[in-house]
Order: C-alpha cells, then sequence, then structure tokens
C-alpha cells in the first residue's frame, strides 16, 4: 500500500480543521466529542482520511478495476 502526498496532507489538514473547530465553537463541559481538543483532531483526521480514500479511489491509474 502506497501512501501518496494528498492523503498526507488531507489527515493534517482534517486535523488542524477539527482543532479550529474545537478552539471556536467546541463546547467545554458535557458534550463527549467536543469537549477535549484531542478527539476533535482524531475526528479530523479521519474525516480527512476518509476524503482521501475517496480521492484515491476516482483517481485514474490506467488499470482495470474489475
Amino acid at each position: 500500500m502506497k501512501i501518496k502526498r494528498y492523503e498526507i496532507i488531507l489527515v493534517i489538514i482534517g486535523s488542524i480543521v477539527g482543532y479550529t473547530y474545537w478552539n471556536f465553537w467546541g463546547c467545554t463541559s458535557d458534550c463527549a466529542i467536543k469537549s477535549q481538543w484531542w478527539a476533535t483532531i482524531l475526528w479530523g483526521g479521519l474525516l480527512g482520511w476518509v476524503i482521501a480514500g475517496f480521492i484515491r479511489d476516482t483517481e485514474p491509474d490506467g488499470k482495470s478495476k474489475d
């Protein structure tokens, strides 16, 4: 499995967006995911990884997917 550069970049961007969401809009006490900064970073990184997977699947590689 070859990890491409855009996959790493999207995970980093997703993590930054997760932290930014926690910093500006996250709640401080009774939210399970949004109250901890590390949880929103992990969820943001996971979302970036999923988006990178969609891009990888739609990328033309010259091979048939049969």
